[in-house]
C-alpha cells in the first residue's frame, strides 16, 4: 500500500506482465468500474497524460491498468495497492515469442526481425527483455541483476495485494474476490497464444538458454507463488467450496442459455452472493441434470455444437461424469468443427482416466492429438503412458 493520505477505497492498480493471463484479467476486472473511473495505460506516453491531470480527475480514478512497471502510484494522491499475475517463466518466454511472431500488429518494430529468429536466439539477443517479470515488478529498465531482484522482492512484500498465478487462474480470481469484497467477478479467456509449440517439443537445448538468461524471473516466480500458496492456507474452510461452486458458475455466465434457464441462474448467483455453497451447488447439479441435449441443425450447427460442448464441459467439472461423457460423445458423432473434435476427445480421455478406465482415456487422447498435434494437457498424459507410468 501507498501511505498517502486518502482514507477511502484503495485505487487498484493491476499491474499487467505481458503474457501472464492479464488480459483476460483486466476486461473481467473493468466490468466492475464505471468508464470514467478506469485510467489505461498503454503506452509510455499515457504516463505523461496521467501526470498531467488535473487533481479533481485524478481523484475520479479507481483502477489503474496496463502494460505498465511498478511506480504509478506516484503520480496520483490517493492511497492505492497493486495487484499482478505471474507466470513459469520459461512458459511465458515461449507464449511471448511466439505471439509476437504470430501478427505485425502486435509488434511491427520487432515482427520482422523475429520471423528470421529462432527461439534460442531471441533469447540470446534480447538481453534487456529477460527476466521480464523481474524487472517489471522492480521499477527498473535495463539488464536485471542481484539488486534488480531484491528490489522487486521488496516491492512486492509492501506494495502488491495478491500476487496471482497463470497456472492457478480461478483460486487468484477468488483471492481478488475476497480481497476487494467483489462477488461477481467473472472471466472469459482472451488473447492466448494459439499456435505455439509444447515445452515437451523443445530443445534441450534451448530450454537451458531460456533457464539460464531468466535465472531471476524463475526465483521471483518461486517467491511470488509462495505468497500465493500461503494465501490461500490463510483462508477459512468455506474457500474450496467457494471455489468449486464460482468455477462452476464461471462458466454457466459465460453461455448463452434460454430465457427460462437464465431465471434459474439469477436465482443460483443469488445463492452465491449470499455464500450459501451448499444451495448454491445443489442448484448448478439440478440445473446441469435438467437440460436436454438438443441436436444441432444446419441452421445453428456451430452456435449449438458450442453449447453443447460448453454445457457438457461444466457436467464434467461438476464430476457428473456419466453425464459428461454421453454429452461428448453425442458432440463427436454430430459435429465436424475441428476445436469440438479436439476438445471433447480430450475431455473424454480425462473422464476416462479419472474412472480408471485407461485403455478408452489413450484412445481418445490419441484421437486428440491426431487433430492437434500441440495439444499440451493430452500430450503430458500420452507421453506418461509411452513412459510406461501406466497401464491398461
Amino acid at each position: 500500500m501507498t501511505d498517502n493520505k486518502n482514507h477511502r477505497s484503495p485505487v487498484i492498480i493491476f499491474h499487467h506482465v505481458q503474457k501472464t493471463g492479464g488480459t483476460t484479467l483486466r476486461k473481467a476486472i473493468s466490468k466492475l468500474f464505471k468508464p470514467e473511473n478506469i485510467f489505461i495505460i498503454d503506452r509510455k506516453y499515457s504516463l505523461n497524460i496521467l501526470q498531467g491531470l488535473t487533481e479533481d480527475e485524478k481523484t475520479k480514478i479507481k483502477f489503474i491498468t496496463g502494460h505498465c512497471c511498478y511506480g504509478v502510484h506516484k503520480f496520483i494522491p490517493q492511497q492505492s495497492t497493486y495487484i499482478t499475475m505471474v507466470r513459469d517463466p520459461i512458459e511465458r518466454v515461449i507464449s511471448h515469442y511466439y505471439f509476437v511472431r504470430s501478427d505485425p500488429n502486435i509488434s511491427p518494430k520487432y515482427y520482422e526481425k523475429l520471423r528470421k529468429m529462432s527461439l534460442k536466439e531471441y533469447v540470446q539477443d534480447n538481453i534487456k527483455g529477460n527476466n521480464h517479470q523481474t524487472r517489471a515488478l522492480s521499477g527498473k529498465e535495463g539488464i536485471c541483476t542481484k539488486e534488480t531482484f531484491e528490489l522487486a522482492k521488496e516491492n512486492i512484500k509492501k506494495y502488491y495485494s495478491v500476487i496471482g498465478l497463470l497456472e492457478d487462474y480461478d483460486k487468484t480470481i477468488l483471492l481478488l474476490n475476497k480481497e476487494f469484497g467483489w462477488k461477481n467477478l467473472f472471466y472469459v479467456k482472451d488473447n492466448e497464444t494459439k499456435e505455439r509449440p509444447l515445452r515437451s517439443c523443445i530443445s534441450k537445448d534451448t530450454l537451458e538458454c531460456i533457464e539460464e538468461n531468466n535465472k531471476f524471473d524463475i526465483e521471483i516466480y518461486r517467491f511470488g507463488k509462495s505468497l500465493f500458496d500461503l494465501k490461500v492456507s490463510q483462508q477459512d474452510a468455506s474457500f474450496d467450496k467457494d471455489l468449486k461452486v464460482f468455477i462452476l458458475l464461471n462458466g454457466l455466465n459465460g453461455i448463452q442459455h434460454a430465457p427460462e434457464k437464465v431465471e434459474e441462474i439469477d436465482e443460483i448467483n443469488a445463492l452465491y452472493f449470499k455464500d450459501a455453497f451448499d444451495d448454491a451447488l445443489a442448484a448448478i447439479y439440478f440445473l446441469l441434470k435438467s437440460y436436454p441435449y438438443n441436436p444441432a441443425n444446419k441452421k445453428n450447427r456451430y452456435e449449438q455444437s458450442l453449447f453443447n460442448y460448453r454445457l457438457a464441459s461444466l457436467m464434467k467439472q461438476a464430476e457428473l461424469f456419466v453425464d459428461s461423457e454421453q454429452w461428448f460423445l453425442k458432440v463427436l458423432e454430430e459435429s465436424n468443427y475441428n476445436q469440438f473434435i479436439v476438445g471433447a476427445n480430450f475431455h473424454l480421455g480425462e473422464i476416462f482416466y479419472k474412472v480408471k478406465k485407461y485403455k478408452k482415456s489413450y484412445n481418445h487422447f490419441t484421437e486428440c492429438l491426431k487433430h492437434n498435434p500441440y495439444h499440451m494437457k493430452a500430450r503430458s498424459y500420452y507421453d506418461a503412458w509411452d513412459k510406461g507410468a501406466f497401464t491398461f
